[in-house]
């Protein structure tokens, strides 16, 4: 099973995002990208990847365990971005910003889970990349340099204007089954932060 564990967006957030991101999409239509679709908008704090059936009760039981360390947190829309740098964008994203503690849950859910999925290959040091909360929108496809770099500087002029936020109350645990007309995602796993 391809897992990943993320927090869900409010629907009205996703709504106000889409509406917005119209607009993007329209200045941008004539860029390769592949759009994300609206009911794929996720916040992903670990990507998992191939991981056993066998392992999901585990892996449930310890992302219960994070999640009653924390309370409900607030989300906020804030702009919008791409990596790995503007002059060659392959991943088109909204920014997020928080309280410090969404790092903090984060980087609890990537120590508790740490077991699970994804493991480092013998010989190779892991990739540390700063947590950047981010909801992926768009993913630039196969292109030259220079096209990337015109994209870079199209998005540079693009914004998202303003969304608002949304309350974080639980994270999910999600399978991501992939087909040719693009990942559908299924809920396995809905943990609750711990309400006050």
């Amino acid at each position: 099973m391809r897992l990943f564990i993320a927090a869900p967006l409010a629907p009205e957030i996703r709504e106000a995002l889409c509406a917005n991101l119209a607009r993007v999409r329209a200045a941008l239509s004539r860029m390769p990208i592949k759009w994300v679709p609206p009911e794929n908008l996720h916040l992903t704090f670990r990507f998992l990847g191939e991981t056993p059936e066998s392992d999901l009760d585990a892996l449930t039981k310890r992302l219960r365990g994070v999640c009653l360390r924390f309370p409900p947190m607030e989300v906020q829309v804030a702009g919008l971005g791409c990596f790995p740098a503007p002059s060659a964008p392959k991943v088109i994203w909204v920014g997020l910003q928080s309280a410090p503690r969404l790092w903090t849950l984060h980087d609890a859910i990537q120590k508790a889970t740490a077991e699970f999925g994804v493991k480092e290959k013998p010989g190779f040091a892991a990739r540390r990349t700063p947590f950047t909360p981010h909801l992926t929108v768009g993913r630039v496809k196969d292109v030259s340099a220079a096209e990337r770099q015109q994209l870079g500087r199209e998005l540079s002029r693009q914004t998202v204007g303003d969304v608002g936020g949304w309350r974080i109350e639980h994270v999910t645990l999600m399978e991501s089954e992939l087909s040719a007309a693009g990942s559908r995602y299924r809920e396995l796993a809905a943990i609750p932060l711990l309400s006050q």
